[in-house]
């Protein structure tokens, strides 16, 4: 997955929550994250599900993978 199109959505979910909890109620807003973390609990899981890992799921060989 492309780093950039992730912190992308990510600002502009950040820009999102800050514009509706400044102009709407504490309600709205509570509403509204438990709607982005439902999104991105489905998003990971199905990720998780799909990805294929061939290699070793080590901490240290994830981090030398994740080096290169």
């Amino acid at each position: 997955m492309n780093s950039g199109l992730v912190w992308g959505v990510a600002v502009m979910a950040v820009a999102s929550l800050g514009w509706i909890g400044y102009h709407f109620t504490a309600r709205t807003l509570r509403f509204v994250t438990l709607a982005f973390i439902a999104v991105v609990v489905v998003l990971v899981t199905g990720y998780g599900v799909v990805h294929q890992a061939g290699a070793s799921a080590d901490l240290a060989s994830a981090f030398i993978r994740g080096s290169r």
